[in-house]
C-alpha cells in the first residue's frame, strides 16, 4: 500500500510528545508484547506518521538490543516512501543516540547505512550523510562522557517447550523462543523416560506427570518439573493414582490430572495438586484415555480420547467441561461431535480450538462461553500432519513435530508452524533441533522479565 493511499485512523498532531495522539505508537508497542525488532517490522510502525516515529524513537523504554537496531527501524520506515518521508526522516534523526554506538558502528551508520536504497539520488545521499555527521558530532560531544542509556521495559517472555519421545540416550526438552524464533536444547534429561505422560505449565515451570516407563511399559504415578530459571529438573509429590495416557491442565492455581489408564482399565477420575499435596477431584462423565485437556477462563475442557469396549479401544468424539471450583460434576459440552478421530485441543483468548489430525488437519473453533462448535469457522493447515503436539498463546496456534505428508506418505518431521485462526495464515517457523518423534508433548510458559 502506497503511503499516499494511507489514511491513519487518528488525527494528526503537532510535533511533540505531550498529547495522547503522540503516544499512539508507544501504546500499540506496549500492547503488542513484541520485541522492538518484531514491532518495528510490523504495519503499525511502518505506516506511522512522522511525528509519531520521532516521539516513539526518543523513548528510553524501547526493547532494542542495540542503538543500531533503532536506527535500522528508522531506516526501514523511511524506505517505505523515501520521497514523502525525507523531512520526517531527518526530523527523527536526533532521536538516535549516536553516543551509544561504538566507533565502527558509527562509521557503519554514516557510511553504508546512509548510502542504502536504490531510490536515493547522489545529492539526497549527501544531504542525509551531512545530517548524520552533524547529529553524530553533536551527540558524541555532548553525551560521550555520560551517555543516557535506554532502559528496556519489562517484557513478556514466551517459550514453547517440547518434550520429545523417549530415545536411547534419554528423553529431552527443546525450548523455542517465540520472541526470537530460535530453539535451544535442554541438556539435562528428565529423570524417568516415559510415554503417554501429561504435560502442563504450573507455577512458571513445565510439569510432567504419569505415563508409562519407556521399556517395561509400567504405569507411573511420578511427577517432575522443569524450572526455566534454574534449568533443572526436580521430582515432585507423586499422584495418588498411577495414570498413563492422562492429561494435565492448570486452572485457578491448581494442577489437574484427568483420565488415563491404570493396570485395570480406562479412568474417568481426576485429582489436583494445590501446591502441597494431591487431592481427589471431580470424576468425568465418561472414561477417557489418551484424551485432550485444556483450561480456559475458569473451565476445564476434556475431549476425545479412547475407551475400552471388551477387547478393543474405541475413539470418543464427545467433549465435556467442568468448573472445578464451582461445579461438583462435569457437563457434556453439546451433542455435536468432534470432527475427527484424533487431534489436539488448545485454548487462547476465550476460545477452544480442536486441530484434527485427519488428512486435512482441520481447525475448528469452540466458543468457551456458548459451548457450541463453530463449524462455519472450519479451516485447515497448509500441510496435513498427524501425531503432532500443539499449544496456543495470544490468539496464535502452534503445531510442532509428529508426521507430515510427503509424496503421499507420512514421515517424521522437525517442522514448527504457527496458525492464525482469524486470518487463516499459516507460517513456517524454525525447525526443532532434533526430531521430537510421534509421542510428543508441548506447553507454553510465559514469564515477565524485568529490566536489570
Amino acid at each position: 500500500m502506497a503511503e499516499s493511499d494511507y489514511e491513519p485512523p487518528r488525527k494528526s498532531a503537532k510535533p511533540g510528545c505531550s498529547s495522547n495522539i503522540d503516544e499512539y505508537l508507544h501504546q500499540a508497542y506496549t500492547k503488542s508484547e513484541m520485541s522492538f525488532q518484531e514491532f518495528s517490522e510490523g504495519e503499525k510502525f511502518l505506516t506511522a506518521l512522522p511525528h509519531e516515529i520521532k516521539c516513539f524513537l526518543k523513548r528510553d523504554d524501547l526493547l532494542a538490543d542495540t542503538e543500531e537496531d533503532i536506527y535500522f527501524a528508522l531506516d526501514r520506515w523511511y524506505q517505505k516512501n523515501t520521497k514523502a518521508r525525507l523531512d520526517g526522516y531527518l526530523g527523527a534523526l536526533p532521536a538516535i543516540r549516536f553516543a551509544l554506538l561504538s566507533s565502527h558502528k558509527v562509521e557503519k551508520v554514516l557510511g553504508s547505512m546512509a548510502m542504502n536504497g536504490k531510490e536515493r539520488t547522489f545529492n539526497l545521499r549527501k544531504k542525509i550523510q551531512s545530517y548524520h555527521k552533524k547529529f553524530a558530532r553533536e551527540r558524541v560531544d555532548h553525551e560521550m562522557a555520560n551517555p543516557t542509556p535506554r532502559t528496556p521495559r519489562a517484557v513478556l517472555k514466551k517459550n514453547l517447550y517440547v518434550l520429545g519421545a523417549p530415545r536411547d540416550e534419554g528423553q529431552f526438552l527443546q525450548c523455542y523462543d517465540i520472541n526470537s524464533n530460535k530453539w535451544t536444547f535442554i541438556e539435562e534429561k528428565i529423570s524417568i523416560s516415559r510415554t503417554g505422560a501429561g504435560i502442563a505449565a504450573f507455577n512458571g515451570c513445565v510439569w510432567v506427570a504419569g505415563g508409562r516407563t519407556a521399556i517395561e511399559r509400567k504405569p507411573l504415578d511420578s511427577v517432575c518439573s522443569y524450572d526455566p530459571n534454574t534449568q533443572t529438573w526436580s521430582d515432585e509429590e507423586p499422584m495418588k493414582q498411577k495414570r498413563y495416557d492422562c492429561a494435565l491442565a492448570t486452572v485457578d492455581g491448581k494442577l489437574y490430572a484427568v483420565g488415563g489408564s491404570d493396570e485395570i482399565g480406562t479412568l474417568k477420575t481426576s485429582e489436583y495438586y494445590d501446591g502441597s499435596e494431591w487431592k481427589d477431584g471431580v470424576s468425568m462423565r465418561e472414561t477417557r484415555e489418551h484424551l485432550e485437556l485444556v483450561s480456559e477462563i475458569d473451565k476445564l475442557f476434556a475431549a476425545g480420547g479412547l475407551y475400552r469396549r471388551i477387547t478393543t479401544k474405541v475413539y470418543r468424539t464427545s467433549m465435556e467441561h467442568c468448573r472445578p471450583t464451582v461445579d461438583n460434576s462435569w457437563r457434556m459440552a453439546n451433542k455435536k461431535n468432534i470432527p475427527s478421530e484424533g487431534g489436539r485441543l488448545v485454548a487462547t483468548q476465550g476460545i477452544v480450538y480442536f486441530i484434527g489430525w485427519d488428512k486435512k488437519s482441520t481447525v475448528v473453533e469452540h466458543q468457551a462461553f456458548s459451548g457450541f462448535w463453530c463449524t462455519a469457522a472450519k479451516q485447515t493447515l497448509r500441510v496435513p500432519r498427524k501425531a503432532f503436539a500443539a499449544a496456543a498463546t495470544s490468539g496464535i496456534l502452534y503445531v510442532v513435530g509428529g508426521s507430515m505428508q510427503f509424496a503421499g506418505e507420512f514421515q517424521e518431521t522437525k517442522s514448527l508452524q504457527s496458525f492464525n485462526p482469524v486470518t487463516g495464515e499459516t507460517r513456517d517457523l524454525a525447525d526443532t533441533l532434533k526430531p521430537p518423534g510421534g509421542d510428543v508433548r508441548a506447553v507454553i510458559i510465559e514469564r515477565t522479565i524485568l529490566p536489570e
